[in-house]
């Protein structure tokens, strides 16, 4: 799966679901968790391409 589709859920998931919170803390939250997410992905990818090199 790739890093814009897991990002572009998280967004609709953060508009779909009812938070008692502004709209600012609600694209906030998005925000780190799609760098979280981007994060991981970019040591998975980089941890996997170490495997193939060796």
């Amino acid at each position: 799966m790739d890093y814009l589709s897991v990002y572009l859920v998280f967004c609709l998931l953060c508009f779909i679901t009812p938070i008692q919170a502004s709209s600012f803390e609600i694209w906030l939250l998005c925000y780190f968790l799609s760098c979280i997410i981007m994060l991981f992905q970019d040591l998975i990818s980089r941890d996997q391409q170490k495997k193939s090199e060796v």
